[in-house]
């Protein structure tokens, strides 16, 4: 991903399967960010070789996971032994490719440097577990000396490169503006859920052949009832949404300080698992970022159990 930037809380989703839950995504709040921010001292202990999301350092060489397995206040000691678990983490994901690494050890970090920032100018003062590119670098050619990569790889295991294929997203801005959304899917959206769409676009493509697009809606309110849809678009032309509900403030509605204006998620990439489809989406806000993947099914975007929040609000 590029130039984004929030504290990793590495929170396990609960894995709905295609076929039960809700497809309505509702926090009970306008800003994403400050929910997981919340919950990131009850975080509970991920599964063993779970994916997992990182925070690259300046060039792409070296990535640190903070490790919610120990107490915030021991993060500055260097634990005495090294959870087997960690060690069978192989390759990180970027930009739907997959780059060997090795863990090469802790790092304390600096306190008094620390400013609570998940972001590759504050690398070197976070606390956590270290892994290091095998070849190369994410960032080959910096232009100069302040350029950097924003980058949060998706840190996996051998079983998972093994099981999963990765499609990269292919976006479709074009001079840093979005695509309408076609006349044909306006139509469609706008009949299904009965009510006119405010704005809309097409934003990514992805699949062997391009064939799934996502897309970014929101409708116009109905009173102080706010809805923006993300969706997954099948070659068929079927609907994949994820609906998401907000009561309508003109400040914070889906964000902080987002002045009612849904900005869409992005697409990280998608991975075909065990013949199930997957998209990992990501969410930006003012003050963060918060990636979450979602089971592509027959109705609706279920979530899955792969989640991480970085804090990003400027020094």
């Amino acid at each position: 991903m590029n130039k984004k930037i929030i504290i990793p809380a590495l929170i396990a989703a609960t894995l709905t399967a295609c076929g039960g839950g809700s497809k309505t995504q509702n926090n009970g709040g306008a800003d994403s960010t400050q929910t997981a921010g919340a919950a990131k001292q009850e975080v509970a202990k991920p599964a063993a070789n779970k994916p997992v999301y990182v925070i690259a350092d300046k060039l792409g060489v070296n990535f640190i996971l903070e490790d919610p397995n120990i107490e915030y206040e021991k993060r500055r000691v260097v634990p005495a032994q090294t959870p087997d678990s960690l060690k069978n983490f192989k390759y990180i994901i970027d930009n739907g490719t997959y780059h060997p690494v090795k863990l090469v050890g802790y790092q304390v970090g600096s306190e008094e440097g620390d400013n609570g920032r998940d972001t590759w100018y504050n690398f070197n003062n976070k606390p956590g577990w270290v892994y290091q590119m095998e070849n190369g670098r994410l960032l080959e050619n910096p232009e100069d000396e302040y350029d950097a990569i924003w980058a949060y790889p998706l840190l996996v295991d051998e079983a998972f490169k093994n099981s999963a294929k990765v499609y990269p997203s292919k976006s479709t801005y074009k001079d840093g503006k979005r695509t309408p959304l076609p006349k044909d899917l306006k139509e469609k959206f706008e009949k299904q859920y009965g009510r006119q769409i405010l704005r809309g676009s097409l934003d990514y493509t992805f699949g062997d052949n391009d064939e799934y697009k996502l897309v970014n809606i929101q409708f116009k309110n109905k009173g102080k009832e706010a809805l923006a849809v993300v969706a997954v678009v099948k070659s068929d032309g079927s609907i994949v949404p994820l609906d998401l509900p907000r009561q309508w403030n003109g400040e914070s509605v889906w964000r902080v300080d987002d002045g009612g204006e849904f900005g869409g998620y992005g697409l990280d990439f998608a991975t075909e698992e065990n013949g199930k489809l997957y998209v990992y989406l990501a969410d930006q806000g003012a003050e963060g970022l918060n990636i979450d993947n979602y089971e592509v099914c027959a109705d609706s975007l279920r979530v899955g159990s792969v989640s991480a929040s970085f804090y990003q609000v400027p020094d």
